[in-house]
């Protein structure tokens, strides 16, 4: 799972299997860096799609949130956790 956070910043899509609708699937609409999904139907037909667009115009970004994928970066987490380290003292 904590994967998700590195594959965030590569500015690529991201296929989270399975579609369990939890945290990861939050994180992704939230972020707009990807998808859930189950089924092999689905998961064909997205792949499918995503190939498509990078034949047509090799950008798979279109969407891609980078301003809130910044949230989850490693410098911003790490403030985070200062700030409630400070806080405890």
């Amino acid at each position: 799972t904590g994967k998700v956070f590195d594959y965030l910043n590569s500015g690529r899509p991201i296929i989270a299997i399975p579609d369990d609708k939890g945290e990861i699937n939050h994180l992704l609409e939230q972020t707009k860096a990807g998808v859930c999904l189950s089924s092999p139907e689905e998961i064909a037909e997205k792949i499918t799609l995503w190939f498509r667009k990078w034949l047509e115009c090799k950008d798979l970004q279109s969407g891609y949130d980078k301003k809130e994928v910044l949230n989850y970066s490693r410098a911003k987490k790490t403030e985070q956790l200062v700030q409630i380290l400070n806080g405890l003292s």
